[in-house]
């Protein structure tokens, strides 16, 4: 400034700035322990030097003119964001992959006797039991227990599968609720912070809660995002727009036709979206791929024990001397179920060869011929092969169950290392954004120091002005 009171607009833009510079260091600490919270830093530039017409030659040296807030700066980058959400989005998917396969697998209850191969085997060593001793009423009756219990397991099973299906179509219309609410929420944050940057503010703590959005929506959904030069952030998925500056785009979870699961479409067009990542595409992977292929070899050792335990009793005679009935009823694991002509009536086992029957009246088991003749054949299917790739009952099971346990492993082993790298990220986004307690306040104390300073300088300059004012012109007096 070219008047004597230059130096106290000087002073007075430095105690402005060095303010501005001590609020934000408050803002910082006292949202130190705040989630998602990127710290700010004031960044101070000096003002220009003006030139003053008749002050001086005009090319003379001009006095400096103090210092400005030039902005509020938040510590953030965006390349750690974009690896930090995709992630997330990968941990989203891994996550509810790796939880429905340990329930299903705890559902499965493999390898122990209360599992489907402990019954196979109990069922099994039944008829053998009843080849032994064909006339045993308690040994048909044993029979019959535990045909009803391996029955039983396989619906069971079947319907372990079933519940998680259902489960994760549930949770599939949940998050597509919830990334609705995100998409809007976000739409109307892009809002304000397009109308603060127009008005020159800073809107740091609107862009923080935005990030928080953005974070927990890339674990629902592989999403990307683009900044505009107006400060708002547009969001794709499967690259169309979920979010367009201030405009949300919803998608929906739609069962068409109704009682069927649901599917992921854009509510404007019913399209499907194109989902790659995030825990809503590991639900959809697991409801509509791997459980229905699990579901589909459960049914199919079902079906087998059905057509050929039944193709074998049907050719036998029972203890009244009738031909043998259908054991089981169903065509799967969902229906399996012991005939319901044979429950409570042991009699009705047909143990015996049709072809030694001879007709009413009924005749003693021990005086058919072979009477223990079909038990025997329906003992010896556990040990053939009339499974593909030439497995037994037991065997087919037991890959399958194998099988299963390698996806578990390796579903908890990704997710383990995924946990690993996400932490990493975080700490990374930590050290970039967090506040560090230290480091303000080092920076407090060097503002303060510089506003004494400043303020000391006003002091002076006060000083001088008055002495100027005041005393001179007393000369000779």
């Amino acid at each position: 400034m070219a008047n004597g009171f230059g130096a106290i607009e000087n002073g007075l833009s430095g105690l402005r700035a060095y303010r501005a510079a001590t609020e934000t260091i408050s803002h910082n600490l006292a949202n130190a322990a705040t989630e998602g919270y990127s710290r700010q830093e004031a960044v101070l530039a000096a003002r220009p030097a003006a030139t003053y017409l008749g002050y001086g030659a005009i090319s003379a040296p001009t006095p400096g003119n103090g210092v400005t807030l030039e902005t509020v700066r938040r510590s953030r980058d965006a390349f750690l964001d974009r690896r930090f959400r995709a992630a997330a989005s990968e941990l989203g998917r891994l996550n509810i992959t790796a939880e429905t396969l340990s329930r299903l697998e705890h559902a499965y209850n493999e390898p122990s006797e209360s599992g489907i191969s402990g019954h196979l085997n109990r069922f099994f060593h039944a008829w053998q039991d009843v080849a032994n001793n064909p006339e045993s009423r308690s040994s048909r009756t044993a029979l019959l227990e535990h045909s009803e219990s391996l029955a039983l397991r396989f619906r069971q099973a079947a319907g372990a599968i079933r519940d998680e299906q259902t489960n994760l179509d549930l949770i599939i219309g949940e998050r597509v609720r919830e990334v609705n609410e995100l998409a809007a929420q976000i739409a109307v944050l892009n809002g304000k912070i397009v109308n603060a940057l127009g008005l020159g503010q800073s809107p740091n703590d609107l862009k923080d809660q935005r990030d928080r959005l953005l974070d927990t929506l890339s674990s629902l959904v592989g999403s990307t995002t683009t900044e505009q030069q107006n400060g708002a952030i547009d969001v794709a998925i499967g690259g169309r727009a979920l979010v367009a500056g201030v405009t949300a785009n919803a998608i929906a979870a739609v069962a068409t036709p109704p009682g069927t699961y649901r599917q992921v479409v854009w509510a404007a067009d019913n399209a499907a979206v194109t989902l790659t990542s995030g825990e809503i595409a590991g639900a959809l992977a697991l409801r509509d791929v791997d459980l229905p292929s699990r579901l589909t070899t459960l049914d199919t050792l079902a079906g087998a024990i059905i057509s050929q335990v039944n193709a074998l009793h049907t050719t036998g005679t029972d203890l009244t001397g009738a031909a043998g009935l259908p054991y089981f009823t169903g065509t799967d694991a969902t229906t399996i179920a012991l005939n319901p002509a044979l429950a409570g009536a042991p009699e009705r086992v047909a143990a015996a060869d049709l072809a030694g029957a001879a007709g009413p009246p009924p005749i003693p088991a021990e005086s058919l011929p072979g009477g223990n003749r079909i038990a025997l054949r329906l003992a010896a299917l556990a040990e053939q092969a009339t499974m593909p790739a030439g497995a037994t009952f037991n065997g087919y099971w037991n890959t399958a169950i194998a099988q299963l346990g390698v996806a578990v492993n390796a579903a908890k082993t990704d997710l383990a290392s995924q946990e690993v790298l996400h932490a990493q990220l975080t700490r990374e986004r930590q050290s970039k954004s967090g506040v560090s307690l230290d480091e303000e306040a080092a920076n407090l104390i060097r503002f303060q120091r510089a506003f004494e300073a400043v303020s000391h300088v006003i002091t002076v300059v006060d000083s001088m002005l008055s002495t100027i004012i005041n005393e001179m012109g007393r000369t000779g007096r």
